[in-house]
């Protein structure tokens, strides 16, 4: 009677709550559609954070010659290892595009608490464990428990009444917009000078203590070697930043630096090509705020991708 009590107070509160589904974010499951969408004919694969997804758009890029059937498939806030581990266990397994440009920040690269919780969301979804076929006999159970059992599905949000409450929203969640081709829509129209201070707050946590973590870099140098393997021809892109996002980190422009050279070391030893999209000025007004570009300055960046993509070789 007691677990009946509770389940029902469970799908009370649940609605209030931030949403848990199969996949960690909301933003999967739009991903997940809509690579399926163009799975069989794609052309182009983009990978990365929502900085790729914000800058980079395959189907602007297609109307301005580029390859004809592109996704974006960004994830929000990883570090490199869980953009490696969802491509290379799941995504590759399903598509088989000749191209993919993998976009990169030097965000991607600290580890922090937050990274470390992106990767262990991602590692432990019942969605990760079925596409990867790691799910174990446990793993199903909990996953159908999980299906048909608020209490099962919050548990975590249940187990500590200081985060019950601290997730209790008080209005509903406004989804990210995501383009037929992955895009994230959002943000077109911003200014980095409206930036909102939370997103401020939020980039600065995730910078502080900034050091260049070897796992990441392993990941990358991973997941380039998967994508040579299978014949797959790479573009590496190092996309815009503001100086105050550098700033950010402990040592500013020396982090960044030791960022730059590392990464750039493993793409140029993986024989990927390599496009550096901050070795020229990119103003403010570019920015709809520190780390993501608006719709002005994604357009400033579409020429220098496609030029890259024009100078691949030749697939097929």
């Amino acid at each position: 009677m007691s677990l009946l009590v509770a389940e029902g107070a469970a799908r009370v509160i649940a609605p209030s709550l931030q949403p848990v589904g199969r996949w960690p974010r909301a933003d999967y499951a739009g991903h997940e559609k809509g690579l399926a969408a163009r799975a069989d004919d794609l052309d182009l694969l983009v990978l990365g954070s929502s900085v790729v997804g914000r800058d980079i758009s395959p189907d602007r890029l297609r109307d301005a010659g580029g390859p004809a059937v592109g996704y974006n498939y960004w994830l929000a806030g990883p570090p490199l290892r869980s953009v490696d581990l969802l491509a290379t266990e799941v995504l590759l397994r399903r598509v088989a595009p000749p191209v993919v440009l993998v976009g990169l920040t030097m965000r991607e690269f600290n580890d922090g608490p937050s990274a470390r919780s992106h990767l262990e969301a991602l590692r432990q979804s019942p969605a990760f464990l079925a596409a990867s076929g790691r799910m174990g006999w446990i793993d199903r159970l909990d996953d159908g428990l999980q299906r048909v059992s608020m209490l099962a599905r919050h548990r975590a949000d249940f187990r500590d009444p200081v985060e019950l409450v601290r997730n209790i929203r008080a209005e509903p969640l406004v989804p990210e917009r995501l383009g037929a081709d992955g895009y994230l829509l959002d943000r077109g129209d911003d200014q980095l000078a409206d930036e909102p201070a939370a997103h401020v707050a939020q980039e600065e946590a995730v910078m502080a203590g900034y050091e260049v973590n070897p796992g990441d870099v392993d990941a990358l140098r991973h997941l380039l070697g998967e994508l040579g393997e299978r014949g797959v021809q790479v573009l590496v892109v190092n996309l815009p930043v503001t100086d105050r996002f550098v700033a950010m980190a402990d040592d500013g422009w020396a982090d960044y630096d030791a960022y730059l050279h590392q990464v750039r070391s493993v793409a140029d030893e993986s024989g990927a090509a390599w496009l550096d999209t901050m070795d020229r000025p990119w103003p403010d007004h570019l920015f709809a705020d520190v780390n993501h570009l608006n719709d002005q300055g994604a357009a400033e960046l579409q020429p220098l991708v496609l030029a890259a993509l024009d100078g691949l070789p030749a697939t097929g």
